[in-house]
């Protein structure tokens, strides 16, 4: 659903869609957080959230271990970057830039092989 105006925050049922794999939310106006399940869902590989006015801190607690590209550039995102992005084995693409975040780069960033573009 990239670029349909949408408008709001991201539905917190979300994170009961067990089977999603590819969630694309971007270039709308979405505000308000990431809901905390979304990286929850095991079978998520690509995340498209970027372009919208979301904000807060991106959720700690990722198990969404498939995850091969996260795009969450252009927002007004706060905070760290949760640690456990350096951990996902199978992460091609991260796009964080433009957003308010703060500190260091998880320490495994750099040590994922897969890992083609920051």
């Amino acid at each position: 659903m990239t670029e349909t105006n949408l408008i709001g925050e991201i539905p917190k049922l979300v994170s009961d869609l067990a089977s999603l794999e590819y969630f694309d939310l971007a270039l709308n106006k979405l505000s308000g957080k990431i809901p905390n399940g979304l990286f929850l869902l095991k079978n998520l590989t690509v995340v498209y959230l970027y372009s919208n006015l979301l904000s807060r801190e991106i959720p700690k607690v990722v198990e969404a271990s498939k995850l091969v590209e996260i795009y969450l550039s252009m927002n007004k995102l706060s905070g760290s970057i949760p640690e456990r992005f350096g951990e996902l084995q199978d992460l091609k693409e991260l796009a964080l830039y433009r957003n308010e975040l703060s500190g260091e780069m998880p320490k495994g960033i750099g040590e994922i092989p897969s890992l083609a573009d920051v």
